[in-house]
């Protein structure tokens, strides 16, 4: 759970549903051209966004019985000697 969330899932999937909330729902850029029911997009999208942020919750979840954070260990394998520390396992973005 860590791993990723230090890799920024929460932020790609935010990413993700501001995405939709652009494309009006539908996976179609919005025309803005008044053919589209009102309200009707919005209500598409709750599910989708709500899966998003379930899935989420779930992959990085450390509760027992609640998500894959506990079950799965990542590992990284740096030089020995001047190895810098990947983003994720305690590197920064910085160069």
């Amino acid at each position: 759970g860590v791993f990723l969330e230090q890799m920024g899932i929460k932020e790609r999937a935010e990413m993700l549903i501001r995405g939709l909330e652009k494309k009006g729902g539908n996976g179609v850029e919005a025309a803005g051209d008044g053919d589209q029911t009102p309200g009707k997009d919005a209500a598409d999208m709750e599910p989708r966004k709500k899966t998003i942020r379930e899935a989420v919750e779930r992959l990085v979840s450390r509760l027992p019985g609640r998500g894959m954070g506990t079950l799965y260990k990542a590992l990284a394998i740096v030089p020995e000697r001047g190895g810098k520390r990947p983003v994720g396992f305690g590197g920064g973005l910085g160069a």
